[in-house]
């Protein structure tokens, strides 16, 4: 009885711990430390270890202990996928931008997929409403990026200087296009490209008439609510002949404040231009990019860069790694990084996870 006791104490002082560590890894999680949140994990698991082995000395003595053999197996089974669940999202942390760079999206749609299998076990016993938002996420997202047909995003570069309800101006953009989850193309345009080919006319709101008389995709960056703004940008671009002959349609768009290719600058290093003959850094990227605006001679800087950096970005060593991701949470926080999807599922999920721009 003595030993019994010690026991139902021990246990409930284990409880207590796997508590604790599995809640520290689900504060790990939401700031995207995977490592610490697998950590913590671990130390749940080799906990659950212990008091695992001693149940099962227990319950050969006393059979009514049977009843709870059930509960420390799901216990077990959670923890192991909650583990693997994070060894799959530091790999994505690390090496996302990498596989689909490099066209390897049948490896990306397969971690997703793994991910959300794993997600499955843990909604057994953890939050059922962000389990089902999450597997509602990864559904819809497998499904787009397995879409036979090229699926087409944005990104707007947008330029704080020139200020604008949405963020800043959007001088220039790039039109990404994904086939099944690798990168097959990158396009770096002039906001004025596709305005100048142009198949509709639309009167601006009443504050843009005194500036132009045409409302375009160089001034549809005019809402405080970034989905509003982005669809007003996309709907303009459709409307183009550059790509409405095409037929090109938008999933969607990721608006990047120019700071945060000044952070890039930082830790990828100087990068040169062959037209102007330029070294772009840091310090100078900005200035020169202002400089574009206010003489309005185009260096086509933007248009220059991006494949450069695109190409520095397949090979970023794990220290250049570790800092892009800290660079990248804060320009989140500060929404210098807004994403807009066309796809509901995916849209309402990102607008939850606060990275939407809504207002």
């Amino acid at each position: 009885f003595i030993g019994f006791w010690n026991f139902k104490k021990e246990a409930i002082f284990s409880a207590g711990k796997i508590y604790e560590d599995v809640n520290s890894a689900t504060d790990a999680l939401k700031n995207l430390e995977t490592q610490r949140a697998r950590f913590s994990l671990q130390m749940a698991k080799k906990e659950l270890g212990l008091v695992t082995e001693k149940f099962n000395l227990w319950k050969k003595f006393l059979p009514f202990l049977n009843q709870f053999s059930g509960l420390l197996e799901t216990a077990d089974t959670t923890t192991t996928a909650s583990i693997e669940i994070t060894k799959d999202l530091d790999f994505l942390k690390n090496n996302g931008v990498q596989l689909i760079i490099q066209q390897k999206g049948e490896q990306l749609v397969t971690i997703l997929k793994r991910i959300k299998e794993n997600l499955q076990i843990v909604a057994k016993t953890a939050d059922h409403q962000k389990i089902y938002e999450a597997q509602n996420f990864l559904d819809a997202l497998i499904a787009w990026l397995n879409e036979k047909e090229p699926q087409h995003l944005l990104i707007f570069f947008q330029n704080p200087s020139e200020i604008r309800p949405g963020g800043g101006f959007i001088g220039s953009f790039a039109h990404i296009t994904l086939t099944q989850g690798g990168l097959a193309n990158l396009e770096v345009s002039d906001i004025y490209d596709p305005d100048g080919q142009l198949t509709i006319k639309v009167i601006p709101p009443k504050a843009l008439q005194t500036v132009t008389p045409n409302w375009g995709a160089r001034d549809a960056n005019w809402f405080l609510d970034f989905p509003t703004s982005a669809k007003k940008v996309i709907n303009f671009l459709e409307a183009s002949r550059i790509y409405q002959d095409r037929g090109i349609n938008f999933a969607g768009a990721i608006a990047i404040n120019v700071k945060i290719i000044e952070d890039l600058l930082n830790i990828l290093g100087p990068i040169k231009l062959s037209e102007p003959p330029l070294t772009l850094t840091a310090k100078n990227f900005l200035e020169e990019v202002q400089e574009e605006v206010e003489t309005k001679q185009s260096k086509g800087i933007l248009k220059q860069i991006t494949p450069l950096l695109f190409e520095k970005l397949n090979q970023l060593t794990p220290s250049q790694k570790k800092e892009l991701i800290q660079k990248i949470s804060y320009r989140f926080v500060n929404k210098d990084i807004m994403i807009y999807f066309h796809i509901p599922l995916l849209e309402s999920y990102l607008q939850s996870l606060g990275v939407g721009g809504e207002w």
